[in-house]
């Protein structure tokens, strides 16, 4: 009896599985806040619920600028620079031998034999004479023609087979499949060609051409052999990235298994639990320029960002759009606005070629060998971020560089091989300026008014508004020029080189605001951020010139007062920031650093080292004025 009883309760319990896609659900499932909404929908509804997934699990390694550089380094590299003639044979369709040098050999033969059939062509009869023009051919009875067509194949196939001359003594020793697949190769172009060829020279010529088969035949198998590693290694890091980006989609579905003792209560939870996590969820959008052109390195960043907060990052032209659960988005948001002023700050590749280069030396004499472009790219960003070493995939082979030790080590071979940071000369960043960015030769400097209708304005404007928090409602831009002074940029090109060459970080130019009064305006724009007439409203932490993280603290009365007219004046420069530390009131000049032998200073000071919100340099050369916003206050 309580057999059935307990039949009949079971019996009578419906069940559902409910599937919820979102993005970053997984990570919910776990949270605090979402147990509580399920116990909650429990007693609501009278109903018992258990959840069916792979638990979200975070990534081990916090730092997604790191972590991006770890997945960077499956990325293969080419040893050494490849010149255009040894890329254009890489891509060529002529099969090579194991040094990638083509076989001319083979390319002379054919061309012999391709040439001897063309002859023999030229003497055959035409394929015109023996089939009529197209047009005149009924379609209708089409098929008539097909089956002649395949009946001559097929004899021209027998021909051969009964014509072929047997293997020769070099030939003899080649496995079978080989030998049937040269024939095979052969036999279909002589099946195609045979009709044009004169009987003189046919046996001779249909010799010559199945060696050559068999030769390419076996130079294409002896090359596949020699790419079977590579080919692993690709595989490896296809895999590795389709897990990856396993990880990320698992976290964007769940399924919930609801008992219940009426159905109608498996659909209330349905759709009570999917209206819980709509109500959770964000969108939130950031336009940069520099996301039209992200660099491999910056999307790797943008998919560990994916990752680590479990939310969907899409990128469409300037604009990456984040969503998921709000809790998550702003985490995520954090993240992209580090990543967005790591980009804007970074040094361009073409910047780090021009002054450093990565060389391995040759263990069997004292010559040094440039990596690739791109490769010296990544190990100097590499070595920037302080790693102390990094893998690197070189010709498709796993290797490490050891920054301590400054060796590369091939993992595969066990060798390792000493390698080196060389600084190259100045000589060609004393180069000048295209002379139609300026309009006057002289170092007199033109200020020209920057069209409202552009790009240039609008990028300025935007991240003027970007910082000005608490005043975005309060004060109303009334023009934007852009300054041009030729000696000033030449000095500051030549004091950048030279940062560069001994910054210990990465990020050693930053876009930062100097308020002024108008008095000061034209001193500026023709002599730059003199110490004489700058430093006057502020030496808290130094007695040098005073540049803003954030235009909000530019636009204060304090920095910039206004004129007689109610307009203010802000500078937008290019800062060299370099090596900082924290500053004080008594310092004339930028600090002699701890660490190492040669007295070397640090290139400015700061109110706060791990979240500047201002810089002072000592350095006259060390900032360019790039624009000079004017704006007014709005009086409500």
């Amino acid at each position: 009896m309580a057999e059935e009883v307990l039949q009949g309760v079971v019996s009578s319990i419906c069940t559902r599985t409910i599937t919820v896609n979102a993005p970053g659900v997984a990570r919910f499932l776990d949270d605090e806040e979402c147990k509580s909404i399920l116990k909650e929908m429990e007693t609501k509804f009278q109903v018992y619920i258990s959840t069916k997934h792979v638990p979200w699990q975070p990534l081990s390694y916090e730092d997604f600028l790191v972590t991006g550089w770890k997945m960077m380094s499956h990325h293969n590299f080419p040893r050494v620079s490849m010149d255009g003639s040894l890329q254009e044979l890489k891509t060529d369709s002529v099969q090579t031998d194991h040094d990638g040098t083509a076989d001319k050999g083979l390319l002379e033969e054919a061309k012999r034999i391709v040439s001897a059939i063309d002859e023999g062509m030229e003497e055959g009869v035409s394929a015109s004479d023996q089939v009529e023009d197209m047009d005149n051919v009924d379609l209708y009875t089409a098929e008539e023609l097909t089956d002649q067509a395949s009946d001559v194949t097929a004899v021209n196939a027998s021909e051969l087979n009964a014509t072929r001359p047997q293997p020769s003594d070099s030939t003899a020793g080649l496995s079978s499949d080989l030998e049937e697949e040269a024939q095979l190769s052969l036999a279909i172009q002589y099946s195609m060609e045979s009709s044009h060829w004169s009987q003189e020279n046919e046996e001779e010529e249909l010799q010559k051409a199945l060696e050559l088969s068999k030769k390419m035949i076996q130079n294409t198998r002896s090359s596949t052999e020699t790419e079977k590693s590579p080919q692993v290694n690709q595989l490896q890091h296809s895999s590795m990235h389709t897990a990856f980006r396993k990880a990320v989609q698992a976290a964007n579905t769940v399924q919930i298994e609801v008992f219940a003792g009426y159905s109608c209560d498996l659909i209330r939870v349905d759709i009570a639990f999917g209206k819980k996590v709509s109500q959770r969820q964000a969108e939130e959008k950031v336009e940069h320029r520099t996301l039209r052109n992200l660099s491999t390195y910056h999307k790797k960043c943008l998919e560990v960002i994916e990752r680590k907060h479990a939310v969907q990052v899409q990128v469409q032209g300037s604009i990456v759009t984040i969503s998921g659960f709000k809790i998550f988005v702003y985490g995520a948001m954090c993240d992209l606005k580090l990543l967005m002023d790591k980009i804007s700050n970074s040094i361009s590749d073409r910047e780090i070629l021009k002054t450093v280069q990565w060389v391995q030396h040759d263990p069997a004499s004292s010559d040094t060998v440039p990596y690739c472009a791109e490769a010296i790219v990544f190990i100097e960003n590499a070595f920037r971020m302080k790693l102390e070493k990094v893998d690197i995939l070189l010709d498709n082979q796993p290797h490490i560089i050891n920054f301590e030790k400054m060796h590369e080590y091939n993992i595969a071979s066990g060798k390792s091989v000493k390698i080196s940071r060389k600084m190259l000369e100045l000589d060609e960043l004393n180069e000048e300026l295209p002379e139609e960015e300026y309009s006057l030769l002289s170092n007199m400097p033109e200020a020209t008014k920057v069209d409202e209708e552009s790009d240039e304005f609008q990028n300025v404007v935007k991240r003027f508004y970007e910082t000005i928090q608490e005043y975005h409602s309060k004060i109303r831009i009334i023009q934007v020029e852009k300054l041009m002074n030729r000696l000033l940029y030449n000095q500051y090109k030549l004091k950048k080189a030279s940062v560069l060459q001994r910054a210990t970080y990465p990020d050693i130019e930053r876009t930062l605001y100097h308020g002024t009064s108008d008095t000061s305006v034209k001193e500026i724009c023709i002599h730059g951020f003199n110490r004489s007439f700058c430093g006057k409203n502020a030496t808290v932490y130094g007695q040098g010139v005073y540049f803003a993280v954030n235009s909000a603290l530019s636009v204060q009365d304090q920095y910039s007062p206004p004129n007689a007219d109610g307009y203010k004046y802000i500078f937008v420069s290019k800062v060299l920031t370099g090596d900082f530390t924290k500053g004080c009131h008594s310092m004339k000049t930028a600090p002699l650093k701890e660490t190492g032998d040669i007295p070397l200073r640090y290139d400015s000071v700061t109110d706060d080292i791990t979240k500047p919100s201002m810089f002072v340099i000592f350095n006259d050369t060390q900032a360019f004025p790039e624009y000079l916003i004017t704006c007014q206050r709005i009086h409500r």
